[in-house]
Protein backbone atom coordinates (compact mmCIF):
# COMPACT_ATOMS: atom_id res chain seq x y z
CA UNK A 1 0.00 0.00 0.00
CA UNK A 2 1.53 3.31 -1.33
CA UNK A 3 0.12 5.64 1.51
CA UNK A 4 1.07 2.73 4.72
CA UNK A 5 3.96 5.64 6.07
CA UNK A 6 0.83 8.23 5.62
CA UNK A 7 -2.00 5.87 7.45
CA UNK A 8 0.75 5.33 10.19
CA UNK A 9 1.36 8.88 11.00
CA UNK A 10 -2.16 9.29 11.24
CA UNK A 11 -3.24 5.83 13.58
CA UNK A 12 -5.06 4.33 10.89
CA UNK A 13 -4.66 0.80 11.83
CA UNK A 14 -7.30 -1.16 9.09
CA UNK A 15 -8.68 0.35 5.87
CA UNK A 16 -11.38 -0.87 3.13
CA UNK A 17 -11.84 -0.58 -0.15
CA UNK A 18 -15.78 -0.59 -1.50
CA UNK A 19 -16.50 0.11 -5.29
CA UNK A 20 -18.61 2.78 -6.03
CA UNK A 21 -20.35 4.93 -8.88
CA UNK A 22 -17.75 7.00 -9.97
CA UNK A 23 -14.33 5.50 -8.09
CA UNK A 24 -14.13 3.87 -4.49
CA UNK A 25 -15.58 4.24 -0.78
CA UNK A 26 -12.34 4.16 1.34
CA UNK A 27 -13.11 4.13 4.94
CA UNK A 28 -11.40 2.52 7.85
CA UNK A 29 -11.15 2.78 12.11
CA UNK A 30 -8.11 4.53 13.44
CA UNK A 31 -6.42 3.60 17.02
CA UNK A 32 -8.26 5.87 18.80
CA UNK A 33 -11.96 4.51 17.65
CA UNK A 34 -13.35 1.38 19.83
CA UNK A 35 -14.27 -1.00 17.24
CA UNK A 36 -11.74 -3.49 15.91
CA UNK A 37 -11.56 -5.15 12.43
CA UNK A 38 -10.33 -8.99 12.67
CA UNK A 39 -11.24 -10.29 8.91
CA UNK A 40 -12.62 -8.87 5.88
CA UNK A 41 -16.17 -9.63 6.84
CA UNK A 42 -15.93 -7.41 10.19
CA UNK A 43 -15.13 -4.43 7.66
CA UNK A 44 -17.83 -5.43 5.26
CA UNK A 45 -20.60 -5.84 7.68
CA UNK A 46 -21.87 -2.08 7.29
CA UNK A 47 -23.24 -1.92 4.04
CA UNK A 48 -22.10 2.24 2.79
CA UNK A 49 -25.07 3.03 1.33
CA UNK A 50 -23.20 4.48 -1.65
CA UNK A 51 -26.56 5.90 -3.64
CA UNK A 52 -27.31 8.28 -1.07
CA UNK A 53 -23.53 8.98 -1.07
CA UNK A 54 -23.46 10.09 -4.48
CA UNK A 55 -27.28 11.79 -4.35
CA UNK A 56 -25.66 14.29 -0.87
CA UNK A 57 -22.57 14.67 -3.18
CA UNK A 58 -24.94 16.14 -5.87
CA UNK A 59 -26.54 18.41 -3.70
CA UNK A 60 -23.33 20.38 -3.02
CA UNK A 61 -22.67 18.90 0.73
CA UNK A 62 -19.32 19.70 1.77
CA UNK A 63 -19.02 16.79 4.45
CA UNK A 64 -20.70 13.55 5.29
CA UNK A 65 -21.19 11.13 8.18
CA UNK A 66 -22.21 7.87 8.51
CA UNK A 67 -23.84 7.10 11.43
CA UNK A 68 -23.72 3.63 12.66
CA UNK A 69 -26.20 1.63 14.82
CA UNK A 70 -23.88 -0.11 17.69
CA UNK A 71 -25.73 -1.33 20.68
CA UNK A 72 -27.70 1.04 22.03
CA UNK A 73 -25.83 3.73 20.25
CA UNK A 74 -25.25 5.82 17.02
CA UNK A 75 -21.02 6.10 16.68
CA UNK A 76 -19.45 7.57 13.50
CA UNK A 77 -18.58 4.66 11.50
CA UNK A 78 -17.10 7.11 8.85
CA UNK A 79 -17.12 10.08 7.91
CA UNK A 80 -15.51 12.43 4.73
CA UNK A 81 -15.28 15.81 4.60
CA UNK A 82 -14.45 17.69 0.54
CA UNK A 83 -10.47 18.67 0.19
CA UNK A 84 -10.80 21.61 -1.12
CA UNK A 85 -13.61 22.77 1.63
CA UNK A 86 -11.15 21.46 4.35
CA UNK A 87 -8.24 23.43 2.75
CA UNK A 88 -10.55 26.64 2.43
CA UNK A 89 -11.46 25.89 6.49
CA UNK A 90 -8.52 25.75 7.34
CA UNK A 91 -7.09 28.62 5.52
CA UNK A 92 -9.76 30.02 7.11
CA UNK A 93 -9.46 28.92 10.68
CA UNK A 94 -6.52 28.03 11.21
CA UNK A 95 -6.47 24.42 12.10
CA UNK A 96 -7.44 21.05 10.42
CA UNK A 97 -10.84 20.54 12.48
CA UNK A 98 -13.88 20.36 10.32
CA UNK A 99 -17.84 20.13 11.57
CA UNK A 100 -17.22 16.13 10.60
CA UNK A 101 -14.20 15.49 12.34
CA UNK A 102 -15.65 16.93 15.34
CA UNK A 103 -18.98 15.34 15.16
CA UNK A 104 -17.13 12.14 14.81
CA UNK A 105 -16.06 11.76 18.49
CA UNK A 106 -19.59 12.16 19.19
CA UNK A 107 -22.54 9.50 20.37
CA UNK A 108 -26.02 8.90 20.34
CA UNK A 109 -28.44 7.34 22.29
CA UNK A 110 -30.97 5.40 19.49
CA UNK A 111 -33.21 6.08 21.78
CA UNK A 112 -33.00 9.75 21.73
CA UNK A 113 -34.80 12.65 20.40
CA UNK A 114 -31.76 14.12 17.97
CA UNK A 115 -31.97 13.80 14.30
CA UNK A 116 -29.84 11.12 13.81
CA UNK A 117 -31.97 8.58 16.04
CA UNK A 118 -35.75 9.98 14.85
CA UNK A 119 -34.54 9.65 11.45
CA UNK A 120 -33.58 5.47 11.86
CA UNK A 121 -36.22 5.42 14.06
CA UNK A 122 -38.70 7.28 11.38
CA UNK A 123 -37.28 5.71 8.85
CA UNK A 124 -37.91 9.29 7.23
CA UNK A 125 -34.87 11.83 5.97
CA UNK A 126 -34.68 14.76 8.51
CA UNK A 127 -33.65 17.82 7.21
CA UNK A 128 -32.82 21.34 8.98
CA UNK A 129 -32.45 24.33 7.25
CA UNK A 130 -30.39 26.54 9.09
CA UNK A 131 -28.72 24.58 12.02
CA UNK A 132 -27.33 27.51 13.29
CA UNK A 133 -30.69 29.22 13.80
CA UNK A 134 -31.91 25.82 15.34
CA UNK A 135 -35.27 27.19 16.76
CA UNK A 136 -36.99 26.88 19.96
CA UNK A 137 -39.77 25.54 17.63
CA UNK A 138 -38.02 23.03 15.57
CA UNK A 139 -36.68 21.49 19.12
CA UNK A 140 -40.16 21.06 20.12
CA UNK A 141 -41.24 19.40 17.07
CA UNK A 142 -37.84 17.11 16.20
CA UNK A 143 -36.11 16.72 19.89
CA UNK A 144 -32.72 18.29 20.81
CA UNK A 145 -29.75 18.79 18.20
CA UNK A 146 -26.71 18.53 20.72
CA UNK A 147 -24.89 19.90 17.80
CA UNK A 148 -26.13 22.94 17.30
CA UNK A 149 -23.22 25.57 18.09
CA UNK A 150 -20.81 22.74 16.41
CA UNK A 151 -23.17 24.01 13.23
CA UNK A 152 -22.54 27.25 14.18
CA UNK A 153 -19.17 27.49 14.55
CA UNK A 154 -18.73 25.90 11.21
CA UNK A 155 -21.25 27.55 9.17
CA UNK A 156 -23.00 24.30 8.49
CA UNK A 157 -26.22 24.75 7.01
CA UNK A 158 -29.01 21.89 5.47
CA UNK A 159 -27.84 19.28 7.16
CA UNK A 160 -30.32 16.20 5.86
CA UNK A 161 -30.15 12.59 8.03
CA UNK A 162 -30.89 10.28 5.64
CA UNK A 163 -31.89 6.72 7.02
CA UNK A 164 -30.50 3.35 5.57
CA UNK A 165 -30.01 -0.29 5.96
CA UNK A 166 -27.12 -0.32 8.53
CA UNK A 167 -27.52 3.67 9.93
CA UNK A 168 -28.20 6.78 9.28
CA UNK A 169 -25.79 8.89 6.63
CA UNK A 170 -25.96 12.63 7.92
CA UNK A 171 -24.92 15.39 4.91
CA UNK A 172 -24.57 18.80 5.18
CA UNK A 173 -23.21 22.54 2.87
CA UNK A 174 -20.82 23.98 4.88
CA UNK A 175 -19.31 28.09 4.18
CA UNK A 176 -15.62 29.40 4.53
CA UNK A 177 -16.48 32.00 6.80
CA UNK A 178 -15.55 32.31 10.63
CA UNK A 179 -18.76 32.60 12.54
Amino acid sequence: MKRKELASEYGIKSICFVPAEGGVVEFGISEACAASWTSVDDANNAVMPVAEMKAAFQQGATHLIFWRKVGDEYICGASYTKSDYARALKAVRGDDKTYASESAEMTFGAEGEGPVATAARSNKEITIEDAALFTSYTLVRLGSFKRMSLAAEYNVKNIHFVPCRDGVIEYGVGTFEKA
